[in-house]
């Protein structure tokens, strides 16, 4: 199912759309600004990711 990006969160002070049903966020690369599906949760009232590596260049994006 693709993403419904109803929502937004904000990421390392970025405003990220969100997709509350698939908890899918749209957050950008800290080396290279693209921006990468990932999946995310909210925990008290917080957005919360595992980290990710980016799909155009292979950075390692550590969880806040």
């Amino acid at each position: 199912m693709e993403p419904d990006y109803t929502d937004t969160v904000f990421i390392r002070d970025e405003e990220c759309p969100y997709d509350p049903e698939n908890n899918i966020a749209k957050i950008l690369c800290d080396s290279c600004s693209e921006s990468n599906e990932v999946e995310c949760y909210i925990e008290a009232g917080e957005p919360v990711f595992q980290g990710f590596v980016c799909i155009k260049c292979g950075a390692w994006n550590a969880p806040e």
